[in-house]
């Protein structure tokens, strides 16, 4: 397997010639003695969302197209996975019996944490634990907010893109705070403008269901 190394920030700059649907690992990184600032981490999101839009060039099933992945926390390690082809099915199949947004949710909840056992199993997050769960955090493959935060956006627009998601459209990132600490998550909003809900994956361990709630309720859980 071949890994290109490479500041997260260069991303787009540097696969604005990376094949759709090649076969290789992408790992990026960052200074481990740089932690990601406010502003700091909206690039690396910005620069991970790119390189999976030049991914999916040509691509013709979002779903087994490889994803850009963030491996550590503040995204500071990046790489391409790819599913396969019953993994994928296993995905739609979890949305066939979506009758309205609220079943829906129920199936993005469980798509999510389908996608990170599989995604798990390759790049080594199976490890990721619980929110912010000390024991342990010095293992590699810990994910926090922001990472999360990354990866399921990355997801939800897979979904999106292979039709799966009729009842809902992806937002974009949400915030809270407590007195210096922030955390962030991802909207989804029904069609119907309604209500809007997070996808917090942040919340559990590695294939775990995210919590998906109103945005409302969300906004005023003081965990970080």
């Amino acid at each position: 397997m071949k890994y290109l190394l490479f500041p997260v920030l260069a991303v787009s700059a540097l696969l604005s010639g990376f094949p759709a649907g090649a076969e290789m690992l992408v790992e990026a990184e960052m200074p481990a003695a740089a932690p990601v600032q406010r502003e700091g981490w909206l690039e690396v999101a910005d620069a991970v969302e790119v390189a999976n839009i030049q991914s999916l060039a040509g691509a013709a099933d979002p779903l087994t197209t490889p994803m850009g992945l963030c491996e550590q926390r503040g995204c500071t390690a990046f790489a391409f996975q790819r599913l396969g082809e019953e993994e994928g099915e296993q995905l739609r199949g979890l949305f066939a019996q979506s009758r309205n947004a609220e079943d829906e949710r129920l199936s993005i909840g469980r798509a999510i944490a389908l996608l990170e056992r599989f995604m798990g199993a390759r790049n080594g997050t199976w490890r990721d634990r619980a929110a912010n769960e000390r024991e342990g955090e010095d293992e590699p493959g810990q994910l926090d907010c922001i990472a999360e935060s990354i990866n399921t956006r990355t997801y939800l627009d897979r979904l999106a893109l292979a039709g799966l998601m009729r009842f809902h459209v992806r937002g974009d990132f949400i915030h809270r705070y407590t007195v210096v600490l922030q955390h962030v998550a991802l909207e989804i909003v029904p069609i119907d403008g309604q209500r809007r809900f997070a996808v917090d994956s942040w919340v559990g361990a590695n294939g775990e269901e995210p919590e998906i709630v109103p945005y409302d309720q969300w906004r005023w859980e003081w965990g970080v």
